[in-house]
C-alpha cells in the first residue's frame, strides 16, 4: 500500500547548514548531514517544500561567518529547486511570533517558523531541531527518514563518493 505525503513541508535552516558544512564524501559518516542531503535530494528530485526568505538569509550569514567558501553553492542549490517556495513572513506572522516568545523553548525565528507554517496550513517540518518536538500541532521529520529505501540508496552513493574521492598508497 502507498502512503501518500502531505501537501507541503517546510525546510528549516538545519537542513541546509548540516549538509553545507559536511563534505560530501565525508558526509555518510555524519547522521544529521546524510539526512540533511537526503531531504535535499527528495526536493532536488521534486518533493513541493517550503521555507521563508528569513530561513534563507540565516542560513546565508552561517555561511558567511564559517563557511563563506559554501555561500555561492547555497544560492546556486536554492536555484535548483523549482519545487521549494520561498515566501516572506507577514507582519502579522511577525507580531504573533513576537507575543508567542517565552510559550515555547523556541527561538523568533523558530517562532517565525511555526506562524509561516500555520498561515500555509503546513504541519510537518524537515529539521534536525528536537525543539519543535514540542509543538502538538508540527511534527517534525527527521530521523524517521532513514528507514526510506531511498535514504539508503542515498547513503551507498556518499560512501561510493567517498571511495572513489580516496588517496591510494602504494
Amino acid at each position: 500500500m502507498k502512503t501518500s505525503l502531505p501537501e507541503r513541508r517546510f525546510v528549516d535552516a538545519n537542513i541546509f547548514i548540516n549538509w553545507l558544512k559536511a563534505r560530501p564524501e565525508t558526509a555518510f559518516r555524519d547522521e544529521n548531514a546524510a539526512i540533511s542531503g537526503y531531504i535535499l535530494q527528495k526536493i532536488e528530485n521534486g518533493e513541493e517544500v517550503l521555507t521563508t526568505v528569513t530561513i534563507k538569509d540565516e542560513v546565508a550569514i552561517w555561511l558567511s561567518r564559517y563557511r563563506a567558501d559554501a555561500l555561492n553553492r547555497f544560492l546556486e542549490l536554492l536555484s535548483g529547486y523549482i519545487t521549494l517556495d520561498i515566501v516572506t513572513p507577514t507582519a502579522e506572522d511577525q507580531i504573533e511570533a513576537g507575543k508567542m516568545m517565552g510559550r515555547h523553548k523556541l527561538n523568533y525565528t523558530d517562532l517565525l517558523t511555526l506562524r509561516t507554517m500555520k498561515r500555509h496550513n503546513i504541519k510537518e517540518i524537515y529539521t534536525s531541531d528536537t525543539g519543535f518536538d514540542t509543538i502538538p500541532e508540527t511534527k517534525r521529520i527527521f530521523t524517521e527518514l532513514k528507514k526510506e529505501e531511498g535514504y539508503n540508496t542515498f547513503l551507498n552513493k556518499l560512501k561510493e563518493l567517498q571511495e572513489t574521492n580516496r588517496p591510494t598508497h602504494p
